[in-house]
């Protein structure tokens, strides 16, 4: 390719990077909106929870050159009752933020047993034996009184300058006071134009012993998720350096899918490695391919398909005894409570959540085919 092809290219590609993002922060937020985010509770370290934002932030801080700092009161509960994975959502929002809207000084984390501080309308906060805030504090550029509940309103960015000077699409704070509300608990904004704000998230250190019920975390969703299975499937395709040109070479791969676009992303990675590719666009397309070419080597295998969905078709090809051993992999944009397990217990060896990047994929896919996980990013 040219210089300017290359610059098309990656123009587009950032486009649709960002594009990508939008619509999964509109499903996020259109998840939790319908009542069907569910959140899986249990023990979160705090300790580890301090190491974990102090690594995942401290190269932004270097490459900034601001401070940043993650501190853990010593009263602090060695742990609370959380969902990990939304926690984490949440703070990684509220953090990235900090950083983007700070030029100079530095964002200070800090974790601390409270006694007040909270919306008075949040009840599991009341009744909590204790509770944990978790303060975000940046020497950024502030927000106006009149617009400190407005940040928190879906699209919504301050002023309407902020978008253009900062980019970005206005759901993470509306996203993340959702979040926090699953999770028992109130988010609160500290702010001065000029002299940074403070995001203070509240949580419950014990929801067992709060008197609100909290939310069913071992059960899914009654429906499934906005979009869920049609994601695309590849975010940034390219072939891992160091990965031989060929990893493939003599193996056949049947793609199940009902979207051209995965479909084709997914070929066009296989064959690259000189993989023979099969494709069936349902489930009983598959098992008929499969008694065709019964010397399928692995199957990558869709969820969300009309006629006969995912975990049918893998239960059917796991019923055939030729077929017990073979090597299948989900790959599917269901991404709810429990679906790994789910698509395990029908049959699959493993389990891609899309969109997947090319290495995720490959690592997943290499050891079935007998080719080196690839850790290049």
């Amino acid at each position: 390719m040219t210089e300017t092809q290359v610059r098309y290219a990656s123009t587009i590609r950032a486009s649709g990077q960002d594009l990508l993002k939008l619509l999964n922060s509109i499903l996020d937020l259109a998840k939790v909106e319908s009542g069907t985010t569910t959140v899986e509770i249990t023990r979160v370290g705090l300790a580890q929870l301090q190491s974990d934002l102090l690594r995942d932030f401290e190269h932004v801080a270097s490459e900034k050159g601001l401070s940043y700092s993650v501190d853990l009161a010593p009263a602090s509960p060695a742990s609370i009752d959380s969902d990990p994975h939304r926690l984490g959502q949440i703070l990684k929002n509220l953090i990235s933020n900090a950083f983007k809207f700070t030029e100079s000084g530095g964002v200070q984390v800090r974790i601390a047993p409270a006694v007040a501080g909270w919306s008075p309308e949040a009840e599991r906060l009341a009744s909590a034996r204790s509770v944990v805030a978790i303060s975000i504090r940046d020497s950024g550029v502030g927000v106006e009184l009149e617009q400190q509940q407005r940040v928190f309103e879906a699209f919504a960015q301050g002023d309407g300058t902020t978008a253009r000077l900062y980019g970005g699409t206005g759901l993470g704070l509306s996203i993340s006071r959702a979040l926090v509300a699953l999770l028992g608990g109130d988010i609160t904004l500290a702010s001065a134009p000029g002299d940074g704000s403070t995001f203070t998230v509240y949580l419950p250190a014990d929801l067992a012993a709060t008197s609100a019920s909290t939310p069913d975390a071992s059960s899914p969703a009654s429906a499934p998720a906005l979009g869920a299975g049609k994601a695309s499937l590849v975010v940034g395709a390219r072939w891992p350096q160091g990965l031989d040109g060929h990893p493939f070479s003599g193996k056949r791969v049947l793609v199940v899918d009902d979207d051209f676009r995965n479909v084709f992303a997914l070929s066009a990675l296989l064959e690259r490695g000189q993989a023979q590719v099969f494709v069936a666009e349902s489930g009983p397309e598959a098992l008929a391919e499969l008694e065709r070419t019964p010397t399928i080597d692995l199957v990558l295998m869709d969820i969300m398909m009309p006629i006969m969905d995912g975990y049918a078709a893998m239960r059917a090809i796991r019923a055939q005894d030729r077929f017990a051993t073979l090597p299948m992999i989900a790959v599917t944009g269901k991404v709810v409570a429990g679906e790994r397990q789910r698509c395990l217990d029908a049959g699959a060896n493993d389990y891609v959540a899309k969109p997947v990047d090319t290495v995720q994929l490959l690592a997943a896919i290499g050891p079935w085919l007998c080719i080196a996980p690839q850790t290049t990013a």
